[in-house]
């Protein structure tokens, strides 16, 4: 790295390590180190978007989320997902955010799911205030990362109703495959990894 380049730019990499000087960020109007210090105390997020446990502190603007009128019909109510969660030992709770605006919700598999050892997502939705923004590939991206983290995790299972073209075309897009199954009336789809 050129010396000028240190001089100016204060924040590098060196031998690993990720070092951190006060440097302002004038579109943000933070500095570097204020966000990292919100990162390590479970605020914000550097991504464009993170995933965060539901806790009871978050739980009703959770429920509240919800898609456009005419989705309805794709996805169930994240109280009905939230209920879900609390009956499956494999699925947990996770609300999306885009820096600190709650986007929306995502149950999926922390560990093998025991009937089939795949890694479900059996909930996905974002917002109807949020859609259109690129939060749902984002937010998607976000969960496979996660699941992806568990050396036991080889696939990854998500099913949709088979008239959802849009969430047929995101998971898709991030590489799933149709497997010709249906469970429930929906169509499963599989990302192996």
């Amino acid at each position: 790295m050129q010396p000028w380049f240190r001089k100016r730019f204060p924040l590098f990499f060196e031998e690993g390590t990720f070092e951190i000087h006060d440097v302002w960020d004038q579109e943000k109007q933070i500095t570097i180190a204020e966000s990292v210090k919100k990162l390590k105390t479970g605020g914000g997020c550097m991504d464009p978007v993170c995933l965060k446990p539901v806790t009871d502190d978050i739980r009703q603007q959770c429920i509240e989320l919800r898609p456009r009128d005419d989705q309805l019909r794709f996805v169930a109510s994240n109280l009905n997902s939230l209920q879900k969660a609390a009956e499956e030992k494999t699925c947990y709770p996770y609300a999306i955010y885009a820096d600190d605006v709650m986007v929306g919700f995502a149950l999926f598999d922390e560990e093998p799911y025991p009937e089939d050892g795949c890694f479900w997502i059996v909930r996905f939705m974002i917002d109807r205030n949020y859609q259109g923004r690129g939060y749902g590939k984002a937010g998607l991206s976000a969960v496979l990362r996660k699941q992806k983290e568990h050396p036991a995790c080889t696939v990854i299972r998500i099913s949709h109703v088979p008239d959802n073209t849009a969430a047929n075309r995101l998971y898709k897009g991030l590489g799933f495959k149709e497997t010709g199954q249906f469970i429930n009336g929906e169509l499963v789809l599989d990302l192996e990894v």
